[in-house]
C-alpha cells in the first residue's frame, strides 16, 4: 500500500472497493492515496494469515437484521477516514495558514516604491513694524519669510513637488533609499498682483540608515522568516500526529468491530444453546420426567443471555456509529450496515526491541518533533529577545544631486553635472535608560527556554512508559490468546461431558447452563485478547511513530519559500 499526501486530493482506487474523490481544499496541495486492500491486508496491523484455534464468527445471519452488509476494508476505512474526517481539514487548514504566514514572512525583503506630490501655496503678511521683523528673525531662518518681512510687502509663494524613489531592506538590518524629485517653486509680490519667473529644482539622493548594535545583523532581520518557517514545520508535524492519530482510531475501531460482531456471535451460540436446553426441559416437563424448577431454571437463562445477546447487538451499532464519524457520513448513510469483509480475528507475530522503538519515536513521533521545532523557534526568540537589550545606534549616510534654474531642461542638467551635490553623515543613539521592556522580555524569553526543554524530558518519559505498556500488553496479550485457546479446548471438552452427564441424568440443567456459560466466557476472551493484540500493536506503533509508515502512507509537503 503507497499513499502519497500532498494535501489536496484523495483518490482510494476501486480495489479499494470505494473510489473516493475529495474537493480541492485550500489547505492542501495536493494527496493522492492508493490502499490496496490486498496489500494492507498483509501488515501487521491487518495480517492476512489466520492463526484461530476456533472459528467464532460463522453463521452471521443476524447481521442482516441491520440492513444490507456494507463491507469494509481496513484499506477502505482509513482512505475515507483520511479523505472525509473534519478535524483533519480542520488540522490541514491551520497547516495551509502556517504556510501563508511563511510566505508573507517574506515580504521584509520586497523592494517598496515610494511616490509622493504636492502642492503647496502660502501668503505671508508684510509689516513694517522694526520689532517684529527682529522677532520673526529670530523664529525663522526661512529667507523668503524673511526677505518678504523686510522689504515690507505681503508676498505669495506656489509650490509644487513630486517625488519617487524605491526602498530595500537588507540582511544586515540596513534600508536603502534612492529617490528623485522635482519641485517647481513661484514666488511675488501679494500686493502687486504679480509673480516673479517660477524657479525648478531636480534631485537625485540616496540614503542609508545601518543599525550598528540593536537589529543589526542577518539572524535579527531573518528572525520573522525563520519563526515562520518553524511556525510552519510546526504545523506539518501537527498536521502529521493528527493523521497518525485518526489512522490509530481507524484502525482501533476495525478491530472493535471485529470484536463486537464476534462476540455477539458468540452471544447468539450460547443463546441458541440455551434455547435448545428450553425446549429439551419443557418437553420433559410435559412427559413428567423433570419438575417445573427444572424448567424455570431453563427459561430464566434464555433470558439472561436474550439479555446479553441484546446488548451485544446493540455494541455493534454504537461501534458502526464511531466509524461512521470517523468517515464523516452523512444522511441515510448513518443507516448503513457496516461489515469487516474478513470476521475472523488473526494474530501475528510481532517483535521489537525496547531500544529500536525508542530510537524511532524520537526520530519519527510528530509530536516528539513538533516539541523539538517548537524549542528551537523558542531559542530564536530568546536570541532575538537578547539583541533587543541593546541600544539603538544607527549609522546613517547620504548622497545628493542638485540642480535649479528658472528652466526644467535646465535644472536637470545641472543636477545631472554632479557640480552641485550634497551629502550627510551621522548617527544616532537612542535608548530607554530603564530599559525594562526590553530585560524582561529576555527574561521572559529565557524562562520559556528552561520551560521547553522540561516539556521535552517529560515528553521523553511519557514515550518510554507508552512503549514499555505498549510491549507488555503485547507480550500478555500473546499469553492470554495462547491460555483462551487452551481454556476453550477445555471448556468445550468440559461441557461435553457434562452433557452426556446430562443425558445420563446425572446433571441439572443449571449446571448444564453454567459449563454452557463457561465456554461462552472463553470464547469472548480468546476473541477479546486477538482483538486487545492488534490494538496493542496499533498503539505501538503509534508510539514509536511508525503508524503511517506501517500503513504506507508517504506526506510530501510543498515548500512555501519555493513559491515565488
Amino acid at each position: 500500500m503507497i499513499v502519497s499526501l500532498r494535501l489536496n486530493f484523495l483518490l482510494i482506487p476501486a480495489s479499494a472497493l470505494l473510489i473516493l474523490t475529495a474537493k480541492p481544499c485550500a489547505a492542501q496541495e495536493r494527496a493522492v492515496a492508493e490502499l490496496e486492500n490486498g496489500v494492507i491486508a498483509e501488515s501487521p496491523l491487518f495480517p492476512a494469515e489466520s492463526q484461530s484455534a476456533d472459528n467464532l464468527t460463522s453463521g452471521l445471519d443476524f447481521l442482516q437484521e441491520f440492513g444490507p452488509p456494507e463491507p469494509i476494508t481496513p484499506g477502505s476505512l482509513l482512505g475515507r477516514a483520511l479523505e472525509k474526517n473534519l478535524q483533519l481539514q480542520v488540522t490541514s487548514l491551520e497547516a495551509a495558514q502556517s504556510a501563508d504566514s511563511a510566505q508573507a514572512a517574506k515580504g521584509i525583503y520586497d523592494l517598496t516604491l515610494l511616490f509622493s506630490a504636492e502642492q503647496y501655496k502660502d501668503t505671508i503678511q508684510s509689516t513694517k513694524d522694526p520689532d517684529l521683523v527682529e522677532d520673526a528673525a529670530r523664529l525663522t531662518n526661512d529667507p523668503i519669510t524673511l526677505m518678504a518681512l523686510q522689504d515690507y510687502s505681503s508676498v505669495r509663494i506656489d509650490q509644487r513637488q513630486a517625488a519617487i524613489g524605491l526602498q530595500q531592506f537588507t540582511p544586515t538590518g540596513a534600508t536603502l533609499a534612492v529617490d528623485t524629485a522635482s519641485v517647481r517653486y513661484k514666488q511675488g509680490q501679494y500686493n502687486a498682483g504679480y509673480y516673479y519667473d517660477p524657479l525648478f529644482s531636480r534631485t537625485y539622493s540616496i540614503t542609508v540608515t545601518q543599525p550598528l548594535l540593536k537589529n543589526f545583523g542577518p539572524f535579527v532581520s531573518n528572525a520573522p522568516i525563520n519563526i515562520a518557517r518553524k511556525q510552519y514545520e510546526i504545523a506539518q508535524r501537527s498536521f502529521e500526529y493528527q493523521l497518525q492519530v485518526l489512522a490509530s482510531e481507524a484502525a482501533r475501531a476495525y478491530w472493535d468491530l471485529v470484536f463486537a460482531i464476534g462476540n455477539a456471535e458468540v452471544n447468539r451460540v450460547s443463546l441458541e444453546q440455551a434455547r435448545g436446553l428450553s425446549n429439551d426441559q419443557r418437553k420433559k416437563f410435559e412427559e413428567g420426567v423433570v419438575d417445573k424448577v427444572t424448567v424455570l431454571q431453563a427459561e430464566a437463562g434464555v433470558a439472561a443471555r436474550e439479555g446479553q445477546y441484546l446488548t451485544a447487538r446493540q455494541n455493534i451499532r454504537m461501534i458502526q456509529d464511531v466509524i461512521k464519524k470517523l468517515m464523516d457520513v452523512d444522511g441515510g448513510a448513518w443507516d448503513s450496515n457496516l461489515v469487516p469483509v474478513d470476521l475472523a480475528p488473526t494474530i501475528r507475530e510481532y517483535n521489537v526491541a525496547l531500544d529500536q522503538a525508542l530510537d524511532n519515536a524520537l526520530n519519527k513521533r510528530p509530536d516528539y518533533r513538533q516539541l523539538l521545532l517548537a524549542q528551537e523557534l523558542l531559542e530564536i526568540n530568546e536570541r532575538f529577545a537578547r539583541n533587543q537589550k541593546l541600544p539603538q545606534i544607527n549609522l546613517f549616510g547620504s548622497y545628493g544631486l542638485r540642480g535649479t534654474d528658472d528652466d526644467y531642461s535646465d535644472a536637470e542638467r545641472y543636477a545631472e553635472t554632479q557640480d552641485y551635490d550634497n551629502w550627510t553623515i551621522g548617527v544616532q543613539v537612542m535608548h530607554p535608560l530603564q530599559n525594562r521592556a526590553a530585560r524582561y522580555q529576555y527574561a521572559k524569553a529565557q524562562k520559556d527556554v528552561e520551560q521547553g526543554q522540561l516539556e521535552i524530558q517529560n515528553l521523553r518519559n511519557t514515550i518510554i512508559q507508552q512503549l514499555r505498556d505498549s510491549r507488555r500488553a503485547i507480550e500478555t496479550n500473546r499469553q492470554l490468546i495462547a491460555f483462551a485457546e487452551t481454556s476453550i479446548q477445555a471448556e468445550q471438552a468440559k461441557l461435553d461431558a457434562e452433557i452426556k452427564r446430562f443425558r445420563e441424568g446425572l446433571s441439572t440443567s443449571q449446571d448444564l447452563l453454567d459449563f454452557q456459560e463457561d465456554l461462552q466466557i472463553a470464547r469472548t476472551e480468546y476473541l477479546r485478547s486477538v482483538v486487545t493484540y492488534n490494538k496493542a500493536v496499533i498503539d505501538l506503533e503509534l508510539s514509536q511513530g511508525t503508524l503511517l509508515e506501517t500503513l504506507g502512507v508517504k506526506i510530501d509537503y510543498a515548500d512555501p519559500f519555493a513559491q515565488e
